[in-house]
Order: structure tokens, then C-alpha cells, then sequence
């Protein structure tokens, strides 16, 4: 049986989606900031809802008063009749764009029974290691911590993992002052160095006790060498010593990354998009 479950606030809809958080954390992370935004202003959150079947059948909603205005759509399992109950608790207005982001299959589905046109920003694959792979090192070299010496060639790198993974949608972000800096501070960005050369970089964020790799970025000149893999096998083997798992988010598209991402041992177990509609 299909229920709806409506929500009057955005405390409301955490609470009673909390075990859902936390089992897909790695792919939800990302909400927090929507959360906090929408505590502080709550006349933003124009809708709120749960629909529910059977056993783990549920599909998250969440409709944010922006500009365009933006869709959160998650979930794991759901069957027609519930996506025909979305279709009708949101809408969906002629010559008005609307961004949607969240379950990469969910999303589809949902355009599709509105019949609406659109273009992907972004897709992700959300990876997850619980144990690494054994495998041989060919690299030379080793893993290192960033230091302040190392700001202007991992800015760099910095600079070009951001145009290679967004393209002309990049977003306007200092990498430099807003990610390396601060990163280097904190001991999170990590560098593989062979001689006196930044191969590779890598950054962990261990909000909550869940790391989560991200600034994943092999140079250009230094790739199909094993460096990536030397890196990010050191890296993971680091943080399982510390942590139950360890969380990992690719662009779909890089056939190269997710390879060498899977050679390491990590499993992929949620996909996520953005879209903006047409």
C-alpha cells in the first residue's frame, strides 16, 4: 500500500528519513548544506513528503524555493504507482526550469512520466570500500601530506581537475584560496611524489567519521603509469586502519578513474545526477 507522508519542516523530514541518511550517507552528505540553508530559512522549503510501499520501497522529496527552483528526488526502491503519485504531488510549469539532483534512475523516471525534456549537468557513481584489494605497487615514489610548499603546483592541478570534470559548467571557485589552502591547513590533501614531482592529489574529508575521497586528480603527464592507483590504494589502506569504510564520488563518464577505483576495491552502490530541464 502507497502512503504519503508529509512533512512541516526540514527537521520534520530528517528525522523521520535519519536511518536512510545514514545507510547512504557517502551519496546524502551532500544535503547537509541544503538542511542547514533551509533551517535558517524555512519559507524556502515549498514541499516535503515521503511516499512509501512496500518493505524498503520509499522515495525522498524535496522542493527548495531557489532560483531555478530545485527538486531533491532520492531513493532506492519504487514501483509505478508511486512514481505516479510524485508526478502529481509535484509540478511541473510550462517555459519554467527547474534543476533537479539526487538518484540518478529515480530522476530519469520521473521526467520521463512528465514527458519533459532535459540536460544533465552532472552524474556521479558513489563508491564505497570496506577493504582494499591486494595489489602489486609498480609506482615509484610515496604518499605524503600537502605542505604550504606544495600550494602553487597543486593549485594548479587544482584548477585543471575542476574544468576536466565539469567542462564549460564548471563551477566560478577559487581552488586556490577555497579549497587547497584551507586543505593544506587542515592535513587533508594528500600528494603523491616521485623525485621532486606532485604525480598525483587526493582529499579527505572525515566529517562524521565517514571519509570521503574527493579531488581525486592525476597530471596529465604522469597518468597510465600507476601513480593514481599507488595513491589512492595507499590512501584507502591509511583510513581503513582508522575508519569502517571509506567513501569515494567519481564522474560516470571516466571509465579510467572508475577502473583504477575498482582495482583498489571499491564497490559502487548509488548513482547520483544533476539535471536542469529544458
Amino acid at each position: 500500500m502507497v502512503q504519503i507522508h508529509h512533512h512541516s519542516s526540514i527537521t520534520e523530514f530528517e528525522i523521520f528519513n535519519d536511518a536512510y541518511f545514514v545507510e547512504n550517507y557517502y551519496a546524502t552528505a551532500a544535503l547537509n548544506g541544503i538542511f542547514s540553508y533551509l533551517a535558517s530559512s524555512p519559507d524556502q522549503l515549498k514541499l516535503s513528503f515521503n511516499i512509501t510501499g512496500q518493505k524498503d520501497q520509499n522515495i525522498l522529496a524535496l522542493v527548495v524555493g531557489t532560483n531555478p527552483e530545485l527538486i531533491l528526488l532520492y531513493g532506492t526502491f519504487w514501483n509505478n504507482e508511486m512514481l505516479t503519485r510524485l508526478s502529481e504531488l509535484i509540478s511541473l510549469n510550462l517555459n519554467t526550469r527547474y534543476q533537479l539532483s539526487g538518484q540518478t534512475q529515480l530522476i530519469k523516471a520521473f521526467l520521463a512520466h512528465k514527458k519533459q525534456r532535459f540536460e544533465t549537468i552532472t552524474e556521479k557513481l558513489i563508491y564505497k570500500c570496506t577493504q582494499e584489494n591486494e595489489i602489486e605497487n609498480k609506482a615509484t615514489g610515496r604518499m605524503m601530506l600537502a605542505e604550504m610548499g606544495d600550494i602553487n603546483p597543486i593549485a594548479i592541478m587544482s584548477e585543471e581537475f575542476r574544468i576536466e570534470e565539469y567542462g564549460d559548467r564548471a563551477p566560478d571557485t577559487d581552488m586556490r584560496a577555497k579549497v587547497v589552502i584551507p586543505g593544506i591547513y587542515n592535513k587533508s590533501i594528500y600528494k603523491w611524489v616521485d623525485g621532486k614531482t606532485i604525480r598525483v592529489i587526493a582529499q579527505v574529508n572525515t566529517e562524521n567519521d565517514s571519509p570521503i575521497i574527493g579531488l581525486f586528480y592525476t597530471a596529465k603527464d604522469s597518468r597510465k603509469k600507476g601513480y593514481g592507483t599507488a595513491l589512492l590504494h595507499s590512501l584507502t589502506t591509511k583510513l581503513l586502519k582508522e575508519y569502517v569504510d571509506v567513501g569515494l564520488q567519481a564522474m560516470a563518464n571516466n571509465n579510467t578513474s572508475n577502473a583504477v577505483f575498482k582495482r583498489v576495491g571499491y564497490e559502487e552502490f548509488y548513482q547520483w545526477i544533476k539535471v536542469i530541464t529544458l
